[in-house]
């Protein structure tokens, strides 16, 4: 696995979704990592050239923790509002706990008001924030360790 973190820019959505998807994309990732060390003593290079180059691809994952989780009737549960990399393994389980934290929280619901219910949606948000915000910490500390750093690499970016 080859992690690239890539800055929190905000870029231009159409240029992004062109330039970052294509074959061309992976080819050139494939072309950066060619020198980096696999298993039994090959290179990534040693591999890419035994794949067949139609099965290879370029895949993105995004980490971002949302501030606002909800609009009006509207919320937002799991990688909606906390998409964490899959390093530590955390996305599944922070949503299965939004849904039941949101679940008890409209089920407190005395009356169906329009202030009722943002109460309910914001006594879901305070419940898991801090919590998820946590897991997400630790999610991107964790995809630093195993992003394939030696440890003195990956103990200087951790600090």
């Amino acid at each position: 696995m080859y992690i690239i973190q890539l800055p929190a820019n905000n870029f231009d959505n159409e240029r992004f979704r062109n330039s970052e998807w294509g074959p061309e994309a992976a080819a050139s990732l494939c072309e950066k990592i060619r020198h980096i060390k696999a298993p039994f003593g090959l290179t990534m290079g040693d591999l890419i050239d035994k794949t067949s180059k139609d099965t290879i691809s370029k895949v993105m994952l995004e980490e971002k923790l949302f501030e606002t989780w909800y609009h009006g009737r509207t919320v937002l549960i799991g990688d909606a509002c906390h998409k964490m990399l899959p390093s530590a393994g955390q996305g599944a389980i922070n949503a299965m706990q939004d849904a039941t934290v949101l679940a008890n929280c409209i089920n407190d619901i005395k009356s169906l008001t329009r202030s009722n219910i943002t109460a309910a949606l914001k006594d879901y948000q305070d419940q898991r924030f801090q919590y998820a915000k946590t897991q997400f910490e630790t999610s991107k500390r964790f995809a630093v360790i195993m992003g394939g750093q030696t440890w003195p690499d990956a103990v200087v970016k951790l600090c």
